[in-house]
């Protein structure tokens, strides 16, 4: 059956179309693995790999700080894939990034499999060419410079995206099952509790809902039922969130950020909305702007027309395949609330993108197969033109990789940093103190293999429950360069080695971190190793 336009909804995904997504995935295992050694742990890597490590040991979803453990800053379900990695390949942190690269496989080939049931043009063909559009959309996914780099990281972004693919698999299905409500229900409650791998993540379960508002009296079925489906699931979801809360945080609505001390309400502004930014992408452009466009990391100006094209196809079809008009409102109102919170954030990064990317790379599939379509109506030659949406992808992958090329190997400074102290941590003795800037996260890890070590955090710290528990490590009110300096007199009288970490932390030194050395060299000498750049403190000769 077929409308005006030769479109028939497509029936399950042909053996070769199947073989050719599974070469398509095996082509980005190829591309998105990163050895272990050049995996980088900076920034918010530290945080997730800390909890992981918490999480692993049996801590809970804490930070060690020191012998003590304060809350961690992030939901666990990041985390705890990450600690699911470790327990498999071994403790090192920087295994848990195993983790994301297999969430990035499966998004990859879940995102293939969703478009490959969406619809066909029976005049094209294309599905019986180069793969289909599900193999397009995971090649232009593929394509994606920062879906590359955030594939190789241990961070947040992949997992989720993985998420949205699952939550719209199951929203798709809704629309041609019988079982409406349970569909709906499993979409409800995958969406509300992939917000547990990342906070921000929370807009995107009102945009699935406000879809089936929107498009529910479509269905034949009652379209209260429906809505109360999937509010079911969501609210099951929601109170898996709060109970989470509750043992993470300390409450149902508690979070990590605010226990860390980040102040939302200066970070979350209209006024980011509408400000020309100077940083963070190309300069004086509207960060929407930027975005939408393609002119950053996450895709190019081609994605961007073949999505306006397959926004525009599903609003025509309407009629003929309700599953693809669903899947492109779902699209629509996730990728525009994706949108709208990088631009009310003050940090204008493509990484906020990078969890709707699959949405919008399969929106940008159908347009190319529409486009391909109309071209073939139009010059009588479906045979060439069903070549077509595979070739735009396999040409846009092949622009990116010479471009940007593979996964990055790694921040140079990161790998620098990390190798040192790990090597210091192999050399120091088992009754070390080590004083240092870097960051929990990365230093405890590492220096936690003998108990009877010490190590003492030099502030500025990113949290004041940082600085609350090495002031009580130090048994003061509040940890200044004196104190720091009397606590190292202390530890060598009593006959301890101490170590100075001069390694660079990943933000800037603060004043006290740059005041301590000097301090220290007033009383002290120190015994360079240029290998680790730690150095140890011993007491000057003749005094």
């Amino acid at each position: 059956m077929t409308d005006g336009g030769g479109f028939r909804p497509a029936q399950r995904a042909s053996a070769g179309e199947r073989l050719v997504l599974l070469a398509v995935v095996a082509v980005g295992a190829w591309l998105l693995f990163v050895p272990v050694e050049r995996v980088p742990m900076l920034y918010d890597t530290l945080g997730y790999g800390s909890q992981a490590t918490s999480l692993l040991e049996g801590h809970g979803n804490t930070i060690a700080v020191g012998a003590e453990r304060v809350s961690g800053i992030y939901p666990a379900g990041m985390p705890a894939l990450a600690a699911l990695a470790m327990a498999a390949l071994g403790p090192d942190v920087r295994h848990g990034v195993a983790a994301v690269l297999l969430c990035a496989l499966l998004t990859l080939f879940a995102l293939g499999g969703l478009i490959a049931g969406l619809g066909d043009d029976s005049r094209l063909q294309v599905s019986s060419r180069l793969g289909g559009l599900g193999s397009v959309a995971a090649l232009l996914l593929l394509g994606s410079p920062v879906f590359r780099m955030t594939s190789g990281w241990l961070l947040s972004q992949v997992p989720t995206a993985l998420a949205v693919v699952l939550v719209a698999l199951l929203y798709v299905r809704s629309w041609r099952s019988g079982r409406v409500g349970a569909w709906l229900f499993a979409a409800g409650l995958v969406a509300a509790t992939s917000v547990l791998l990342r906070f921000s993540h929370a807009v995107f379960p009102l945009a699935l809902g406000l879809t089936e508002v929107w498009l529910g009296g479509r269905r034949p079925t009652s379209r209260a039922g429906a809505v109360l489906a999937l509010a079911a699931g969501g609210l099951c979801g929601g109170a898996v969130i709060a109970a989470h809360n509750v043992w993470a945080f300390g409450g149902p609505f508690s979070t990590g950020y605010a226990l860390w001390g980040f102040d939302l309400g200066s970070e979350m502004s209209w006024r980011h909305l509408i400000e020309i930014p100077t940083h963070w992408g190309i300069d004086g452009q509207w960060p929407l702007t930027t975005s939408f466009l393609g002119l950053n990391r996450a895709f190019t100006p081609v994605v961007s027309l073949a999505a306006a094209v397959g926004l525009w196809g599903s609003r025509r079809r309407a009629g003929a395949d309700p599953r693809r008009t669903a899947f492109a409102a779902l699209a629509l109102l996730g990728i525009g609330f994706d949108g709208l919170l990088l631009g009310f954030h003050s940090f204008h990064s493509d990484l906020y993108l990078v969890p709707l990317l699959p949405l919008t790379m399969g929106l940008a599939a159908l347009g190319l197969g529409d486009l391909a379509s109309a071209w073939a109506r139009r010059q009588a030659a479906p045979g060439a033109a069903s070549h077509a949406p595979g070739l735009v992808a396999v040409g846009l992958l092949a622009l990116s990789l010479a471009l940007r090329g593979p996964p990055e190997p790694g921040v140079p400074g990161a790998l620098s940093r990390y190798a040192k102290l790990e090597a210091a941590s192999e050399q120091l003795p088992d009754d070390a103190v080590l004083l240092t800037a870097t960051d929990p996260g990365l230093v405890n890890p590492l220096f936690a293999r003998s108990r009877a070590r010490e190590v003492v955090y030099v502030p500025d710290y990113v949290s004041p429950l940082v600085g609350d528990a090495v002031a009580r490590q130090l048994r003061v009110d509040t940890v200044t360069v004196t104190a720091l300096v009397e606590h190292v007199a202390r530890r060598l009288a009593e006959g301890r080695p101490v170590y100075l970490d001069q390694n660079p932390p990943p933000r800037e030194l603060s004043a006290a971190q740059r005041a301590l050395r000097p301090a220290l060299l007033e009383r002290f000498a120190f015994v360079p190793d240029a290998d680790t750049l730690v150095f140890r403190i011993v007491e000057r000769e003749g005094s």
